[in-house]
């Protein structure tokens, strides 16, 4: 009787067993359609508008970017957005997991990065209008010979920076030695430090710190020292693009630099208008024959869209905020909610472009 009533339980107990073995098993972490769950995603802008005007701009972006999040298979329950008390507190959030995404400038996101190289990343770079030159192919651009080949034009594509120029004008002795010396490769630091330099303020990134930077890597060996537009004895300082360029058409400068590419802006053909009324430069069809690139920068990189160190953080989410925010930014409505950092859209990017900031930035700490 024990024999039976213990095979009776044997066979109860595999009965029970299998019928709990065939019961589907519940993902928490996917709903019922297949989507990934994302409990919450933090999201921090830098403070560099009024906090409360970012916050309204950004609102809408909870539900446009729940929506491309969706079509892209993750289901994210709560989208929280702030705006940090100073810049370095959001680079410190995304290193310390609490901030997932933060819109920090170049500046701070080698600062986070560098100090903290696992735990705040590269997502997106911001973009802006590129000019030909700079992107009809990786060797372009870099190249100051580049510049010169032809008339710079706007481009359809986009760029995540830009480069600082080094200009002069061919229609005066000095800036027709300058350039000839550049094109024969014979142009040394005593050329540059004798000339008449106008520059930007001291913080202007492409009219004085990068240029600064270009002057200490092609002449800073020659000199002896580490050297900046400080080391040149006679800089007309703390100009603005336009003025600059109008002081090197009238010949009352010699050297003066400027975004990719200055020339093409109305204010400079103007000021070669004028001068063509008086009677000068009449050989110089336009401002591209006159005024000639000598020298150009790293690329000044944009602001970032960079991400912390959270382990929901996974390649694939990942990628698909990165496609999230290349297609929103498309819209009306997506470019909206980043208007008050000027933002029109995004490109990938990477470290690496960030290196020019880096060598300006310990230029000026030495």
């Amino acid at each position: 009787m024990k024999k039976l009533f213990a095979l009776l339980l044997s066979a109860v107990m595999v009965l029970s067993m299998a019928a709990c073995s065939s019961e589907p098993k519940v993902d928490e972490n996917v709903d019922e359609n297949g989507n990934q769950i994302v409990e919450e995603l933090n999201i921090a802008f830098v403070p560099s508008k009024d906090a409360a005007d970012i916050l309204a701009a950004a609102e809408p972006l909870k539900t446009i970017l729940k929506d491309e999040l969706l079509e892209r298979g993750f289901n994210v329950s709560t989208i929280n957005i702030e705006v940090g008390n100073n810049y370095e507190v959001v680079g410190e959030g995304l290193a310390a997991g609490s901030i997932d995404l933060g819109f920090i400038p170049a500046g701070n996101y080698v600062t986070a990065h560098d100090t903290y190289p696992e735990d705040v990343n590269l997502l997106l770079v911001s973009s802006r209008a590129a000019v030909s030159v700079d992107i009809e192919s990786p060797s372009k651009g870099a190249d100051w010979k580049d510049w010169n080949d032809v008339v710079v034009t706007d481009s359809t594509e986009v760029a995540g920076g830009y480069r600082s120029l080094v200009y002069v004008n061919v229609g005066t002795e000095k800036g027709a030695e300058l350039y000839q010396k550049s094109v024969d490769g014979t142009i040394t630091w005593e050329d540059v430090r004798t000339a008449t330099v106008a520059s930007g303020s001291a913080t202007s990134g492409a009219s004085f710190k990068y240029p600064s930077a270009w002057l200490n890597n092609n002449f800073g060996e020659e000199a002896g020292k580490t050297i900046t537009l400080a080391d040149v004895e006679n800089v007309i300082p703390d100009g603005n693009y336009a003025g600059n360029m109008e002081l090197l058409l009238q010949g009352n400068c010699d050297i003066t630099f400027g975004y990719a590419d200055v020339r093409k802006d109305a204010a400079s053909t103007d000021a070669l208008n004028a001068l063509k009324a008086e009677g000068f430069y009449a050989e110089y069809e336009t401002i591209f024959d006159l005024v000639k690139v000598i020298g150009v920068s790293d690329m000044i990189m944009n602001d970032t869209i960079s991400y912390g160190s959270d382990e929901k953080l996974t390649d694939e989410f990942l990628t698909a905020i990165q496609e999230s925010f290349l297609d929103l930014i498309q819209t009306e409505e997506g470019k909206a909610c980043v208007a008050p950092y000027s933002h029109t859209g995004y490109v990938l990017g990477t470290d690496d472009q960030y290196d020019g900031f880096r060598a300006v930035t310990a230029l000026f700490a030495e």
